[in-house]
């Protein structure tokens, strides 16, 4: 059996006698014609037109440019069993907010929520326990939510117009009292939402801490996590990845969220399988999501970029934009953080 490959790009523009010329054996023609990177619906239309049957096999990988692989076959009739229609794509976009105490900035969350309409928010430092959550509050929003709180001190959780699951609530097998770690499954992806210690200062206790956390982190994402192929681990890292992360590179140099273990200990997240998505976009110079709340630190722009959103690569890909929206820091009694917001294209 002859056949020919070809690639049209588009086959709106392509005549149907093409495929009645092109399957029709009597004439000489190869029995198969295959099309890379068609449009499915043409295909099909242009194929019953000349009474001819289509058989045809989308790549997910390639549906975000409309592309599928079609066989064109000699004789008979269209057979819809034969087909696997190309999935269509949705935005689905996630949000990651440090909003330092759910209850002072509730009225806040609720205007952001309202005017930017994410699909997935995860938030840390809520600092209030499960009991004191604002479940009706974000539930008139129309989220469905998770969360893992405690009073005062941390918190986590995870907004989502879809039903949320919980996967997990702590690292498996590193004991942690302290309320950091949420993931749960919704909308068609893995979210793990991080609140990471902050480690106080380097040679402390707590920066020990937080480089055994983070150790442990790494051990489970390689373990499992990862093994989903839609994963996006967001939150507070704590961690300024690089010197353009950091206002004044010098001025940090040695101190917490900026130390060489640190940012191994950063990369190791890295290269257990995740991309940083806000820098596969060309962004403005001195880009930042936290600002001190002392010495004018907002008005000066000296902040740090430490709030982070990963993701698998294969989602990577599908990555459209991501940004920091600084306007939740103008408010009154702003959280020290502002969202940075991600976009994907998904099936």
């Amino acid at each position: 059996m002859r056949s020919i490959m070809c690639s049209v790009g588009n086959l709106r523009r392509v005549p149907h006698h093409f495929f009645r010329h092109a399957a029709d054996v009597d004439t000489g023609a190869p029995e198969t014609v295959c099309l890379d990177e068609c449009d499915l619906g043409t295909v099909l239309h242009g194929a019953l037109r000349a009474g001819k049957t289509a058989t045809a096999a989308a790549d997910h990988d390639q549906i975000k440019t409309s592309g599928c692989h079609a066989r064109i076959l000699h004789g008979g009739d269209i057979d819809c069993r034969q087909l696997r229609y190309p999935t269509r794509m949705t935005t689905l976009s996630i949000a990651t907010w440090n909003v330092n105490s759910l209850r002072v900035r509730l009225p806040q969350l609720a205007e952001w929520l309202s005017a930017t309409k994410p699909d997935i928010v995860a938030l840390q430092e809520t600092k209030s326990t499960d009991a004191d959550f604002p479940a009706a509050e974000i539930s008139a929003l129309g989220y469905e939510f998770a969360r893992s709180g405690q009073r005062t001190y941390n918190g986590v959780a995870v907004l989502s117009r879809q039903p949320v699951t919980v996967l997990a609530t702590d690292i498996p097998k590193f004991a942690d009292e302290q309320r950091r770690v949420l993931a749960v499954e919704t909308a068609g992806v893995v979210v793990l939402d991080l609140y990471v210690p902050n480690g106080q200062e380097p040679g402390s206790e707590k920066y020990a801490y937080k480089l055994r956390w983070l150790e442990a982190l790494e051990q489970w994402l390689r373990d499992s996590l990862l093994k989903h192929r839609k994963v996006i681990v967001l939150g507070d890292f704590n961690i300024a990845p690089e010197d353009r992360d950091v206002h004044d590179p010098k001025a940090w140099e040695g101190s917490v969220h900026v130390s060489p273990p640190e940012r191994e200990a950063y990369q190791k997240l890295l290269d257990a399988g995740l991309v940083d998505v806000f820098r596969r976009f060309e962004q403005p110079e001195k880009s930042f999501s936290w600002w001190d709340y002392r010495a004018a630190a907002f008005r000066r722009n000296a902040g740090l970029r430490i709030d982070l959103i990963l993701s698998t690569p294969a989602l990577a890909e599908r990555c459209t934009g991501c940004r920091i929206d600084r306007e939740p820091r103008r408010a009154e009694r702003p959280s020290d953080h502002t969202p940075v917001i991600a976009e994907f294209e998904v099936d």
